[in-house]
């Protein structure tokens, strides 16, 4: 740790910094409270150790300035004093200190009690650095959201990875299919138009054909490294962090690499993490915008179709059970889109162990537009879920993100919950959609008809409410989407709720999958013969109790 020294005896001044010197720590001194204090706020230490009685300034009014202070970090405080009675130790906490110890002093119960603040300061560091680890990525998630051009798109990805990594330099190959290789279309600070790599070949070739990361302390000591790169840019590659950028579908999309951490040393296992989680937002982004792409270049309304198509789908998780190795609920979801694409859209996720977070909804419009706003909403969403466990907190700050730019004056209906795996408690945002049911154990069906607030993209700096409800062991949740209730026969007759209601009731007891089954097949039966007029979307939840897991 960095620590701070204060007291006006020098003779204990010296003992003292010599010791936390032989114990690892890195010791700055000072005579006087002023003195202290001037120094914490040119560089604030992890931890002050100060004597109480001194002249200037005493350690109680250093105590109080530090506390006073919006310094960069917590700063602990131990007084060393000879004052023992009740009200002058409470003045001391009341100032700000954080520990006391007598004098005289035991050396070892104040190595111990270092020890116990470098828990403290470590712990409060990795929590910072989680903080801040998540707020890059709903940066760099907000950032990716908005571009769907792939050139910019791609200069976006470097730039903030390059950032948010704290790298000398990033490089990103995306997969040519075709080929079979990966191809570099820019490169960061460099002149270099263009570099194509077979697949195995290289640090990027290798990553890319096992899918695994690559964290190389030193590249010349890697045999997968070409050093031909940097003889012929004049760059020198130190540490290597290369992640493959994957999508929902199992789809390569490309790699993405950092080269050289800032400070000069090594990539961290959370910057393995970190940037794994980055290459994840930036192939969905990468693949959107490539089938943006194609769209521009084909130009053609067929095209434009199957695109719109293609965006939907891969946006949707598609892989069943999608958390295998949970038993405390089941989660299933189908989606059907109609011959002209919508933009119906569900997604389940875990935010963390004891909490899974879902959404169904539908965007208004048609082909491209749609799709792409259902797939910035989904995508906001669950980067929003990462930080905030409130259903209505997600709401109210995706739609401040959707609406003041929305020129398409498209809009977004949808539910949003977060499940308690412990408890059952679901807590649940409707934003101007459908009324979800519930499907109890006792055989009955419950509406949820509470309306929580209009749809997304409608009015900006609108504040959502949410809902709560209980599912007891056993009992399902459904959502879907109007296309379900709203589908016509052939002779212009709804399905109705009255009809989905009923299909709810005989479908009592049964697993997830076969209750969506049943829905859709009826739905089939109900409407063959006519043309599917929407997108038909379902999602069911079925929780088994928390004690399962």
């Amino acid at each position: 740790m960095r620590i701070l020294v204060v007291d006006d005896d020098e003779k204990a001044q010296k003992v003292l910094e010599r010791a936390l010197q032989i114990w690892g720590h890195e010791v700055t001194v000072a005579d006087d409270g002023v003195d202290a204090w001037a120094k914490l706020q040119a560089d604030p230490a992890d931890l002050v150790i100060t004597d109480w009685m001194m002249p200037n300034m005493d350690g109680i009014e250093l105590c109080r300035h530090i506390r006073d202070a919006h310094l960069p970090h917590y700063v602990f405080a131990i007084l060393l004093t000879a004052k023992t009675e009740r009200e002058d130790l409470m003045a001391a906490m009341e100032a700000g200190a954080d520990d006391f110890i007598p004098k005289p002093y035991d050396l070892s119960e104040l190595n111990a009690r270092l020890r116990a603040v470098e828990r403290i300061v470590h712990a409060k560091a990795e929590t910072d650095r989680h903080i801040r680890n998540m707020n890059a990525l709903l940066a760099v998630s907000e950032a990716l959201g908005s571009e769907i051009q792939l050139d910019k798109l791609l200069q976006i990805i470097l730039d903030r990875t390059t950032e948010v990594m704290d790298a000398e330099r990033s490089s990103l190959f995306l997969y040519d299919e075709t080929t079979n290789e990966l191809w570099s279309k820019i490169a960061q600070d460099l002149e270099i138009q263009e570099i194509r790599i077979p697949l195995g070949t290289g640090v990027a070739g290798d990553v890319a054909q096992t899918r695994t990361w690559a964290n190389i302390p030193d590249a010349y000591d890697d045999d997968r490294f070409n050093p031909s790169f940097d003889k012929s840019t004049g760059f020198r590659t130190k540490a290597i962090l290369c992640v493959p950028m994957i999508t929902n579908r199992n789809k390569l999309i490309g790699v993405i690499q950092v080269l050289n951490k800032g400070d000069g040393g090594v990539f961290t296992t959370e910057d393995e993490l970190l940037l794994a989680a980055l290459a994840s937002h930036a192939a969905v982004a990468l693949e959107r915008a490539k089938l943006v792409e194609d769209h521009i270049q084909k130009q053609r309304i067929e095209e434009s179709l199957r695109l719109a198509r293609d965006i939907q789908t891969s946006t949707l998780p598609m892989r069943f059970p999608p958390f295998p190795h949970r038993n405390d609920f089941d989660i299933y979801a189908t989606s059907r889109p109609a011959v002209e694409v919508g933009g119906d859209f569900y997604d389940f996720f875990l935010v963390d162990e004891e909490h899974l977070g879902f959404v169904l909804g539908d965007v208004s419009g048609k082909g491209v537009p749609a799709a792409l706003l259902m797939a910035r909403t989904s995508a906001l969403i669950r980067a929003t879920a990462s930080r905030e466990l409130s259903a209505s907190g997600i709401l109210t700050w995706v739609n401040n993100q959707i609406a003041p730019d929305n020129d398409s004056c498209m809009f977004v209906t949808l539910v949003v919950g977060i499940l308690e795996t412990r408890t059952g408690i679901i807590r649940y945002t409707n934003g101007g959609h459908n009324p979800p049911y519930i499907l109890r154990q006792d055989r009955t069906v419950e509406t949820l008809d509470d309306v929580h607030g209009l749809p997304l993209g409608v009015m900006e700096s609108f504040d959502y409410e949410e809902g709560e409800v209980l599912l007891k062991p056993g009992d399902t949740l459904l959502i879907y989407s109007d296309g379900v209730t709203e589908a016509m026969n052939t002779e212009g007759k709804e399905f109705t709720s009255r009809r989905l209601e009923s299909e709810l009731a005989q479908a009592m007891g049964y697993p997830v999958d076969k209750i969506l089954t049943g829905i859709v097949e009826e739905v089939n039966r109900f409407t063959e013969g006519a043309p599917q007029a929407d997108d038909i979307t379902t999602l069911a939840l079925q929780y088994h109790g928390g004690n399962q897991r």
